[in-house]
């Protein structure tokens, strides 16, 4: 049985952050969090992500410490690196430096059962620790959305996001297409070419980057999301989740504050589905996972008839944590 730690105040999750031995023993540190599509409103509280950065700068003076996060797979606010890093400190993000994981690429590390490899963001491998800082809200797809999701999708590249939500290539839509080719020229598998009517088309040398979803113009390329239905997109989140999980050490903290029905990704304002409850924290995923579900599940099984349950089922079959837990309140 693993020990969840729970407060309503911010401080006493930094105060556990603070005595933490892991943190001590670290060379290098990325505090994984979401910044937030531009538009959102209901993103994790910059001041709670920087009361934990000097948490960890107090207990490990001589570590460099980083905000960490990879850019997004569709076309928004955060698509590419300096985008991104805009929208961070736009939404009160400045107080510390920011690296965006996948600026540089891919780096590929062993994979589990749906995935041979996983293609992570290539400046992970910079890090020997991480801190998982998770916002609990819905998914639209997965139904669910905590630090398993934050952990795969938000340390894959754009290469590996496209692998847990798709099983083919992106695809166009001619309509929108203006034939301005930039697609064709950038990308790096020679994969897209003109048709007959004179409007891109993805080949079967598509090494699913997504780099033409990144810089068309136009938004024509889109990701085809229904190749994977919920289940099977929460069980590929677990998979990449268990091999950067072997890859490094991480531990996790859960906001459950400012509950929505979809995720930070969306740009526009989302109405909250429950009253703010708390922070979490656990050196296991798993029962952390539990844990926040069992806080929110009420909220989100209402508006989701998908079974998140089995989520945490498959990753404590792969070992990745143990679903029962003990929850110990700080005051």
């Amino acid at each position: 049985m693993s020990v969840i730690y729970f407060s309503k105040e911010i401080e006493e999750i930094a105060e556990l952050i603070e005595s933490n031995k892991l943190i001590k023993k670290a060379r290098q540190i990325g505090i994984k969090v979401h910044f937030g599509e531009k538009g959102c409103v209901t993103f994790i509280s910059p001041d709670d992500v920087k009361k934990i950065y000097c948490a960890v700068k107090k207990a490990n003076n001589n570590t460099k410490v980083n905000l960490v996060e990879t850019n997004s797979l569709y076309r928004g606010a955060r698509t590419n690196t300096e985008e991104h890093l805009k929208t961070a400190k736009e939404h009160g993000f400045d107080f510390a430096p920011i690296d965006i994981l996948d600026s540089d690429g891919d780096y590929e590390i062993d994979g589990n059962k749906n995935f041979k490899k996983l293609k992570i963001g290539k400046n992970t491998e910079n890090y020997d620790f991480f801190i998982i800082i998770s916002h609990v809200k819905g998914h639209i797809m997965a139904g669910y959305g905590g630090a398993l999701k934050n952990v795969a999708m938000g340390l894959a590249s754009r290469k590996g996001k496209l692998d847990m939500h798709s099983r083919i290539s992106p695809k166009i839509n001619t309509k929108k297409c203006e034939s301005c080719g930039k697609c064709i020229s950038e990308c790096p598998a020679g994969a897209i070419f003109f048709d007959r009517n004179n409007k891109a088309e993805i080949g079967s040398k598509c090494i699913g980057c997504a780099h033409c979803i990144a810089i068309c113009p136009s938004k024509a390329i889109k990701i085809p999301w229904n190749s994977v239905n919920g289940r099977e997109l929460g069980e590929r989140i677990v998979d990449y989740s268990y091999g950067l999980i072997k890859f490094r050490k991480m531990i996790y903290i859960n906001v459950l504050k400012n509950i929505t029905k979809d995720c930070d990704c969306l740009d526009k304002e989302q109405k909250k589905e429950m009253e703010d409850i708390g922070y979490l924290f656990s050196e296991d995923v798993v029962a952390i996972e539990q844990a926040s579900f069992d806080f929110v599940k009420k909220a989100l099984n209402k508006l989701c008839l998908l079974d998140i349950q089995n989520q945490f089922d498959y990753a404590q079959n792969l070992g990745m944590g143990n679903k029962k837990y003990e929850l110990k309140e700080l005051v």
